[in-house]
């Protein structure tokens, strides 16, 4: 059974990220960002148990990061995305989760200071793209030129 393990894994891999490597690639890093946001939905929501924001709108704020995140995800994975340049759909998500952000800032009230650190994190993943190619006009190479 041990033996079937590594095959049965890789299977659901395959069928989850694909077997083209650039395809794999932008599907895994999108599966990260979306571990990100779920972090930041767990983080939500822990505010919401410990009485800080309101149940309500943090629901509705959870629906549309899940809507979000598995509608980007689906985009790249059926292959809809490739008719872009950024077939990886890296503006339209950081746009997205800096809108998520904003919003979760409103809601969180006194403890709205926790939304920083997802940020960072987001704002991270989106300058560094999954290759380390040289992209012109890439977010990767607008990142480094805004940095200094």
């Amino acid at each position: 059974m041990t033996a079937l393990q590594p095959t049965l894994t890789r299977r659901l891999l395959d069928v989850l990220l694909t077997t083209e490597p650039a395809q794999s690639t932008r599907l895994a890093q999108a599966g990260l960002s979306m571990l990100v946001m779920a972090a930041g939905v767990a983080g939500m929501h822990y505010f919401v148990y410990a009485g800080v924001a309101p149940a309500r709108p943090v629901t509705w704020w959870t629906l549309v990061c899940v809507a979000f995140l598995v509608g980007t995800f689906t985009l790249i994975r059926s292959g809809w995305s490739r008719r872009f340049e950024d077939a990886s759909l890296v503006v339209p998500q950081m746009v997205c989760s800096i809108t998520l952000a904003a919003w979760a800032y409103t809601l969180l009230g006194s403890a709205r200071g926790a939304v920083f650190p997802i940020q960072m994190v987001i704002l991270m993943l989106a300058c560094s793209p999954p290759r380390r190619a040289r992209w012109p006009g890439s977010v990767s190479t607008r990142c480094s030129f805004s940095a200094s």
